[in-house]
């Protein structure tokens, strides 16, 4: 059996893991975006709200599934996360038109980060 202090070394490699892939994939969609149309949160909007009604329907039909009053709770936080996420991507515009692509690669690889950070911590739930 492990002990705690080896539980909590191996949840803070795991926590870096998944910042540094957030970071990784916010520098690629950051360095290599040309704007080619004008930017649409309303289009984001819609998006995560499909995105959202699509995850709650595999979530119910999963063969271990929570409880649907659970689901049913999580959903606007999905919503508003996939919001998030994609809004940041819509947001890419207005970086490079005020700095370039050093500004569009900041922007998106702090958003990498934080995306990384926030999946890790809800698949982890309270153990982090």
């Amino acid at each position: 059996m492990k002990t705690k202090k080896s539980d909590k070394s191996v949840m803070k490699a795991n926590l870096q893991r998944h910042i540094i892939v957030g970071a990784g994939l916010g520098l690629y969609f950051g360095m290599f975006f040309r704007p080619a149309r004008d930017p649409n949160f309303l289009f984001a909007a819609g998006l995560a709200l499909l995105v959202t009604f699509v995850m709650f329907l595999v979530r119910l039909f999963q063969k271990n599934r929570p409880p649907v009053k659970s689901l049913l709770r999580e959903a606007p936080l999905n919503l508003l996360q996939y919001f998030l996420i994609l809004a940041a991507l819509e947001g890419r515009h207005y970086a490079y038109d005020l700095g370039g692509r050093v500004a569009t690669s900041i922007l998106m690889t702090c958003m990498g980060v934080v995306t990384g950070a926030l999946i890790y911590w809800k698949s982890h739930g309270k153990k982090a």
